[in-house]
């Protein structure tokens, strides 16, 4: 037994050494390397892996050459990417569209993931049939459309973990076009949430034929795996000519579906009625307030029937927020704000409900803007003139805790017009019930004129509302953040979880607009401090500066550009652990040359991937670096940094960074042949500590081994 539990133990070591390293996110990696006695390099070293995609003679034009790109890294370490199609081969290049596959760096292989040609994708057709979205857990999800078709025929998953790539969408008689016998399916916009969950839920919408032409919605449970038909479509929800309606709004990260069905009196369209899909017991349950919902509400019809609630918000496992419309008769009598808990189908009214958010007829109208997992709601509440006008917004927060529902913003004379008039509105709330919200100025002499604009936090349970930003009397340099009347200009950019917050400031020298200055509101000191670049070298001719954020994360870094006094962006980072900014800047650039830096990733251990383009004369376009910027170690170009040489391994350039996740790079470069294949970059430990990392490796592996013997996933 002992014998075999070592020999079982060395198989795991063996296959999960590269496996740690490569599916670790580096502050992770880091962590564990730390202990044995290892750091990463303060100026990485990559590992370049080529990934030439599929190069079958469907994607391999007449002159034998393919183009390939990798497209995303899922936290398993699979690479999804795509190939271009010139099959049929022309006699030169040309375009049929693209070909989605999948790269696992365990074994090698690459498998084509999209749908095979024939005969999903003709090839006397330009067909796009590529993965679009992928998942930590390795999970693809893809459309395939061919010809003139505005959305996928299609729409498929791929299983990386047993290879298999299944159709998903509904294709039974109802929802086949009796004409053609095609299927016609749409994925979830992306403006309106993921299209795959971290769990493999897929959610989309097919087009319905019989007995009359509509739309239904789907989920796909990978776990199953199987397609259902999700919605209403009972009586209430189809038409007079048979027809039924169902759309996808929201998709959870527990695989939770968010969506509204058209709603039908005596046959005829009347509105939408909000749904809930729950993937845990494959129920669809209708959402909102209206009469009859068993909950013994009253007065959310209208004379003619009809009832009208929208969901807004669907948090990741536990809640969903909307709003639903009270009437009197045929007249609107305001819209009340509700909060749904999946786990009892419990409902909870939200908003403000005093006199001066009260019509002077009783009605009152709020509205959610956004809600967590541990039931905070954020929203807001009309607020009007003592009759029936509205006046401006207040916004509230509804502590999931207490119950309890309080007004936030700021409500001071600086914000309070000589009509009265407040506006607050609120923008994020986040897991932790931080919330950042933005509040009008109004000037003091004229009090009727805006004059600005200020940035405020409060915070579920505590929602005692600061002003922040660079307000009052704080200076840089010579300029100030306030003029002689009062007037300042604070933006909101970014909310952690900590509460920290990142803003924008207007500045101002001698009452005259000088420019914007980027700052951090630290939550644990309640202290505000400018970042970014200034001085003589980020001013241009005029005296104007300019610094603003463009990346940022919960680990505290935001990194940025700032003008500089050739008008072209400086780039910048900033560490809120240090509270150090550091520059940018490419290494040994060429005298008198243009450069226009991009910042393409920033990862969580502040590590940023860009490119930098010299305008040198080469062409219009400019020739581009690409580059990574570590805060050990500063800025290198990516391709001089590849373990035993870039062009050495048959490579003249870094075409495109496509992701970054971790320590891993992907993208596309350009061979010495004139393929254009796909391409991984892997940081590699200190040469000198390759003994200790694998020692740590294997010591981490065999803590992982004792405490589940059985490994299956690792042994196949």
């Amino acid at each position: 037994m002992w014998a075999d539990e070592a020999l079982l133990f060395e198989r795991i070591a063996k296959v999960e050494r590269h496996r740690i390293l490569r599916s670790l996110p580096l502050t992770a990696a880091s962590a564990l390397l730390l202990g044995a006695g290892v750091a990463w390099s303060a100026q990485p070293v990559f590992e370049l892996v080529a990934l030439p995609g599929l190069t079958d003679a469907e994607h391999t034009d007449a002159q034998g050459n393919h183009v390939s790109t990798a497209r995303a890294i899922d936290g398993t370490g699979l690479v999804f990417g795509s190939s271009l199609r010139v099959s049929p081969a022309p006699a030169g290049p040309a375009d049929h569209g693209v070909t989605g596959w999948v790269y696992d760096p365990d074994t090698g292989v690459t498998t084509r993931a999209a749908l095979d040609a024939v005969p999903y994708a003709p090839l006397d057709q330009i067909c796009i049939n590529g993965v679009s979205d992928t998942t930590a857990l390795g999970f693809g999800l893809g459309g395939t459309t061919c010809g003139d078709i505005t959305f996928p025929r299609y729409v498929w998953a791929f299983d990386s973990h047993d290879r298999v790539r299944t159709i998903v969408g509904l294709s039974d008689p109802d929802h086949t076009n009796p004409a053609d016998g095609n299927v016609l399916n749409q994925l979830l916009p992306y403006s309106l949430g993921g299209r795959i969950s971290p769990s493999g839920h897929i959610a989309g919408s097919t087009t319905r034929w019989q007995p009359s032409l509509g739309t239904s919605v789907w989920v796909y449970d990978s776990t199953s795996p199987q397609t259902t038909r999700i919605g209403l479509f009972d009586s209430q929800h189809t038409a007079g000519d048979g027809s039924q309606n169902s759309h996808p709004s929201l998709l959870s990260e527990a695989g939770n579906v968010a969506g509204f069905s058209e709603r039908y009196i005596d046959g005829v369209w009347t509105n939408y009625t909000p749904w809930i899909h729950l993937s845990s017991t494959g129920v669809t349950r209708r959402v909102g307030f209206y009469d009859g919902d068993g909950r013994g509400s009253t007065g959310f019809t209208h004379a003619d029937g009809h009832q009208e609630s929208g969901l807004s918000v669907l948090t990741d496992s536990a809640y969903a927020a909307g709003s639903s419309a009270r009437f009197q008769g045929s007249e609107l009598f305001g819209t009340v704000a509700w909060r749904y808990r999946i786990a009892d189908d419990s409902m909870v009214s939200l908003g403000l409900a005093d006199p001066i958010h009260t019509r002077s007829n009783g009605s009152r109208d709020s509205a959610v803007t956004s809600a967590n997992d541990s039931g905070d709601v954020l929203g807001t509440s009309t607020r009007y003139d003592g009759g029936t006008d509205p006046l401006s917004v207040t916004a509230w927060i509804f502590d999931g805790e207490s119950l309890a529902t309080h007004m936030i913003g700021l409500f001071d004379a600086a914000h309070t017009s000589a009509e009265g008039l407040q506006t607050n509105m609120p923008h994020v709330l986040s897991e932790s019930g931080h919330v950042a919200g933005t509040a009008i100025r109004f000037s003091s002499s004229t009090p009727t004129t805006e004059q600005g604009s200020s940035v405020w936090i409060a915070r579920a349970g505590d929602p005692v509302t600061k002003r922040i930003g660079l307000i009052d009397s704080a200076t840089l340099g010579a300029a100030t953040f306030s003029t002689s009347s009062g007037e300042q200009h604070s933006v909101f950019s970014a909310l952690f979880e900590s509460g920290d917050v990142v803003g924008l400031s207007s500045a101002f020298l001698a009452d005259s607009p000088l420019g914007s200055a980027t700052w951090y509101y630290d939550a644990s000191t309640e202290t505000t401090r400018p970042i970014g670049l200034y001085g003589l070298r980020f001013t241009v001719s005029d005296n104007s500066f300019t610094s603003y954020p463009t990346h940022w994360t919960e680990s505290g870094f935001v990194a940025g550009a700032a003008t500089g006094s050739d008008q072209y962006p400086v780039l910048w980072i900033y560490s809120a652990q240090s509270d150090v900014v550091s520059e940018i800047a490419p290494p040994n650039p060429p005298a008198g040359v243009p450069v226009f830096p991009e910042i393409l990733f920033l990862a969580d251990s502040g590590w940023v991937v860009g490119r930098f383009t010299f305008f040198d004369g080469s062409s219009l376009d400019g020739t581009r670096r690409f580059f990574v910027w570590t805060p050990e170690g500063g800025t290198v170009y990516l391709d001089e940094r590849i373990d035993h040489g870039f062009e050495a391994a048959g490579w003249v350039g870094i075409e495109t960074i496509e992701s970054v996740s971790g320590d891993r790079i992907v993208g596309s470069g350009r061979r010495s042949n004139g393929d254009v294949d796909g391409l991984m970059l892997v940081a590699l430990p200190e040469p000198s500590q390759a003994l200790l990392v694998s020692m740590g490796c294997l010591a981490a592996v065999a803590r992982v081994a004792r405490r589940s013997r059985k490994r299956p996933s690792i042994l196949e």
